[in-house]
């Protein structure tokens, strides 16, 4: 399986390594709280960029009554250094084909922390980084 390598404007890198386990290494991101999540498509600005990864049409976040969507991951602690590495289980999902299959999505690094939800997307900031998944 090749991995997907994330590059950011300012240069900062990670990888999708394992079909349900999201291995990521970032770099140049600054500090704090950050929240990732799988994306319909890889754009990263304007409609075409679609919302979070949602076969089953609930709603987003972990404290919702009928959620999370499947692209939902927790959120992710980015050290004083600018660097994060995180191992996260996302089990909704799978590489194979298939209605939770996430080949040509995106793996979608956004500004803040999600609040775990809000809709669309937990109020976690802009889009900073992304993708694709392969």
């Amino acid at each position: 399986m090749m991995p997907v390598v994330l590059a950011s404007a300012s240069g900062g890198q990670g990888m999708w390594a394992m079909p349900r386990l999201a291995a990521v290494y970032i770099m140049a991101i600054a500090p704090g709280l950050i929240f990732f999540a799988i994306a319909q498509r890889w754009y990263m600005k304007g409609p075409f960029a679609g919302g979070h990864f949602n076969p089953g049409s609930k709603e987003h976040g972990y404290d919702a009554a009928n959620g999370p969507h499947a692209g939902d991951m927790p959120n992710q602690y980015v050290a004083a250094d600018g660097t994060l590495r995180a191992e996260v289980l996302n089990p909704e999902v799978t590489l194979a084909d298939g209605e939770a299959g996430i080949r040509g999505r995106a793996l979608m690094i956004h500004a803040g922390a999600d609040d775990y939800r809000s809709q669309p997307s937990g109020d976690a900031g802009e889009r900073l980084a992304c993708a694709v998944i392969e």
